[in-house]
């Protein structure tokens, strides 16, 4: 059985996170090796879009021309966000029953209605 006044091995007795814990550096987007990469990748920014922009001129297909148009306009002011459309009855020009209708629908089904015509008055 473990002790109680002091904690595991390993374990900061201040709590929070052990030392050493979580993924070590690499290439996994930590690692100096990615940073480079990405240093390269930023290098070729402009030469980039201008390649997209060129072909989306020069190009006769509609679609490729309008992907590299997306993915200029995409860089440049980020995705759009999906929207909902959400179609809602105006409650004010809707067509609510009557009192009246509302009392011939109960006696038709046979119910008795003599507590609501009291409550009608009250």
């Amino acid at each position: 059985m473990p002790r109680i006044d002091r904690p595991p091995k390993g374990q900061n007795p201040w709590g929070g996170k052990r030392e050493g814990a979580g993924r070590p550096p690499g290439p996994n987007g930590r690692g100096a090796a990615f940073k480079h990469l990405r240093e390269l990748a930023r290098s070729y920014t402009e030469e980039a879009v201008l390649t997209i922009v060129n072909i989306m001129r020069k190009s006769e297909d509609g679609w490729l021309c309008l992907a590299c148009a997306t993915a200029i306009l995409d860089r440049a002011f980020g995705k759009p966000r999906e929207g909902h459309v959400v179609e809602l009855e105006d409650d004010l020009t809707r067509e609510y029953p009557s009192f009246v209708d509302i009392e011939a629908k109960l006696i038709a089904r046979g119910l008795p209605i003599d507590h609501l015509r009291a409550a009608s008055k009250s």
